[in-house]
C-alpha cells in the first residue's frame, strides 16, 4: 500500500480517524488500543502517525485486528486498522 494517496481509493473512506502524529509516546500506543477497543465487526480506524508504531502490532494481532501501514515520504505513517467480520 505504500505511497497510496487517500484520493485514490487505496485507503478506505472512513469518519473514524484518529491523528497521534504529536503526541508524546506512550499516549499514541494507549490512544489507538482504547479506540481499536470500540471497532465493532467490520468498522475501521484510520490512524495518523508520526513513524511506523512497531510496538503496536503485536497488540493488534492480539485482539484479533487486522491492520495496513501506509508510510508517506512526506508525512506522517497511515494506518487503517479492522476489526474483521469474523471475530467477537
Amino acid at each position: 500500500m505504500s505511497g497510496a494517496s487517500p484520493d485514490d481509493g487505496a485507503i478506505p473512506p472512513t469518519g473514524n480517524i484518529l491523528d497521534v502524529s504529536n503526541l508524546p509516546a506512550p499516549e499514541p500506543l494507549r490512544r489507538i488500543l482504547e479506540r481499536t477497543a470500540l471497532l465493532r465487526p467490520g468498522e475501521s480506524l484510520t490512524v495518523h502517525h508520526s513513524r511506523v508504531p512497531c510496538l503496536l502490532y503485536t497488540r493488534l494481532a492480539e485482539r484479533g485486528l487486522a491492520v495496513t501501514t501506509d508510510p508517506r515520504p512526506d508525512g506522517p505513517v497511515v494506518l487503517v486498522i479492522t476489526r474483521p467480520l469474523n471475530t467477537p
